[in-house]
């Protein structure tokens, strides 16, 4: 009820919990439509390898296949670390909220992702990074020697993790998606994902 920000907080705290050590942490929302298993697998893989490797609250940027005016985007910065020929990661120079069709044709252009809202961490790279931000009250009660998950949560207002902490940390990578992707959050992704039928054709017998 009080947006991403406190939920993920609380689901990574509860996943450094469960665990020996700092596991790594992946967030992925549960409205995307992802057919390739495999190109998601290696993906999700060197992601989680950056996030242990660099300390980085790491994003996985989507690359447009065309200028969408409902998705955020994500402006890569600087190359980082290298696997063999592929780029291991990038900066993440900034975040941008959801454009016009006229700006989010000059972000394509200019070489940004799209922000699927996927992203790796491990616990202690996100409590470091949220300590200062909205979501501090409820970082700082899960910190504790006797945490009190609801009086954390009392204590923050609802807010996106992208808001709260992605958009503020100053130790972010992105990583391309390298896999084919859709948000299935609105009525249009349903003809990119499943085809049109026959009432969309013009047959006005379909239902």
């Amino acid at each position: 009820g009080k947006d991403t920000g406190p939920a993920i907080l609380y689901a990574t705290h509860r996943a450094r919990e469960a665990v020996d050590g700092d596991p790594v942490v992946v967030v992925l929302p549960a409205d995307h439509h992802v057919p390739d298993d495999g190109a998601f697998e290696a993906a999700m893989t060197r992601g989680a390898r950056v996030a242990a490797e660099t300390d980085r609250l790491v994003a996985f940027g989507v690359e447009p296949t065309r200028t969408a005016t409902g998705y955020g985007y994500i402006e890569p910065g600087a190359d980082r670390g290298t696997e063999g020929e592929a780029v291991a990661y990038r900066e993440l120079a900034a975040f941008h909220e959801k454009p016009d069709a006229e700006t989010a044709a000059e972000y394509v252009d200019a070489g940004c992702y799209w922000n699927a809202g996927i992203f790796a961490w491990t616990p202690a790279a996100l409590f470091e990074q949220a300590r200062d931000t909205p979501l501090g009250p409820l970082a700082a009660e899960l910190d504790g020697d006797d945490p009190d998950p609801v009086a954390g949560f009392d204590a923050v207002d609802s807010v996106s993790i992208d808001y709260a902490v992605m958009e503020r940390a100053d130790r972010a990578a992105v990583v391309a998606a390298g896999f084919a992707w859709d948000d299935l959050g609105a009525w249009d992704a349903l003809e990119r994902v499943l085809g049109a039928d026959a009432a969309a054709d013009g047959d006005d017998h379909g239902v």
